[in-house]
């Protein structure tokens, strides 16, 4: 006698501390159900996205403000604190800014990694300031952006994330 299995099952993933689920159908094949279909979203929806509250926990939010700050008192200038929560996996914030040369860049990464020591965090620190962009994992789903002049404007981050809501800007 045969028996035949329906398999139905239901894989939670924590992506960047968020769940993130998938269902399985009969045929085994791992399908995402959105929660929105793309087909419901008009062309001008795509502002209620960015201006819906954050998914970012408060103590994340918290962190990110003090790492603008850290930024700020050493004199980063053009720091953006953007919230990615609601668009990405990987990250709540992103904290853009810019650096006028290479000492002040390597000052910033280091006053960001003083920081997340304080919160218990092992900053993860990618690039050099030689090379323009320097990017700076901080723990709780924060990332810091450490650009020069020029590759702030060449790599164009806010430009890229104009969904995410801008929380704070500081010229």
């Amino acid at each position: 006698m045969r028996r035949e299995s329906s398999l139905q099952c239901a894989v939670y993933l924590t992506i960047a501390h968020r769940p993130f689920r998938l269902r399985g159908s009969k045929e085994a094949g791992l399908i995402h159900e959105p929660e929105v279909h793309p087909e419901e979203i008009a062309a001008g929806d795509e502002l209620a996205i960015a201006d819906a509250p954050t998914l970012a926990s408060s103590a994340a939010s918290e962190y990110a403000h003090e790492l603008v700050d850290v930024l700020v008192d050493r004199q980063a200038s053009d720091v953006v604190l953007l919230d990615l929560s609601r668009l990405a996996a990987f990250a709540d914030f992103f904290i853009v800014a810019t650096s006028d040369n290479i000492r002040q860049a390597r000052a910033l990464v280091d006053s960001v990694d003083e920081c997340a020591t304080l919160h218990d965090e092992n900053a993860r620190i990618e690039g050099s300031a030689d090379e323009g962009w320097i990017l700076v994992d901080a723990g709780h789903g924060v990332i810091v952006h450490v650009f020069s002049v020029e590759a702030r404007v060449y790599y164009n981050l806010e430009g890229l994330w104009r969904r995410a809501q801008e929380i704070v800007r500081i010229q």
